[in-house]
């Protein structure tokens, strides 16, 4: 039989352990970044929503601004989930998952980028394509291909709304002005240089 004394020991000891657990990981609670409380976000955030009027090009236009935005703004991850076809957000899901995905090394050109070209798109019945060059603060170009359908969901009807982007290419770094940038990545694209705003 073991001595009282140890006993007391041995679970005054096992005591502090329970309580220095408890205590540290209310502290790694306290110190850990907060998540995005998403569902508060959309339901303060005033968003411009899907209208058959936005020709495709415009309808990139406001998700390329959105994902540049999302370097300083949560909500503008809402912007451009705004106009993800349906079809798109069952692939995507959530917001959380969304922006993890745009965090990632395949589609991070379109959050890091200071200036944007959108391309004229090419249109096929409802079927839509257009090109976007991004360009980074080191004169990096990345091309991006945005695929839009326009809806015939009841909700959507004949709106243009974005099924996917694929990245298309990466240009190599230059010390060329923005429009050689441009003239380099895509030769004989139309579209218009758009600098980044914050």
């Amino acid at each position: 039989m073991l001595p009282q004394s140890l006993v007391r020991r041995c679970l005054l000891l096992a005591a502090l352990c329970v309580v220095g657990f408890a205590i540290g990981t209310r502290l790694m609670m306290l110190t850990a970044p907060p998540e995005t409380d998403w569902q508060a976000l959309q339901a303060a955030t005033l968003l411009k929503t899907p209208n058959p009027e936005l020709q495709p090009e415009q309808v990139v236009a406001l998700q390329v601004a959105a994902l540049r935005a999302f370097r300083t703004r949560d909500a503008a991850l809402l912007q451009c989930m705004a106009f993800a076809s349906p079809s798109n957000r069952s692939v995507t899901g959530s917001p959380a998952q969304f922006a993890a995905m745009v965090r990632g090394p395949k589609y991070r050109a379109l959050i890091e980028c200071e200036k944007s070209l959108i391309g004229s798109p090419s249109i096929m019945g409802d079927q839509a394509m257009v090109l976007v060059t991004v360009i980074d603060a080191s004169h990096r170009a990345s091309v991006f291909r945005f695929f839009l359908t326009k809806q015939s969901n009841p909700r959507y009807q004949n709106c243009w709304m974005t099924d996917s982007v694929t990245p298309d290419a990466e240009a190599p770094a230059t010390d060329d002005s923005d429009a050689d940038v441009v003239r380099h990545t895509f030769p004989g694209e139309c579209g218009r240089l758009v600098r980044g705003h914050a």
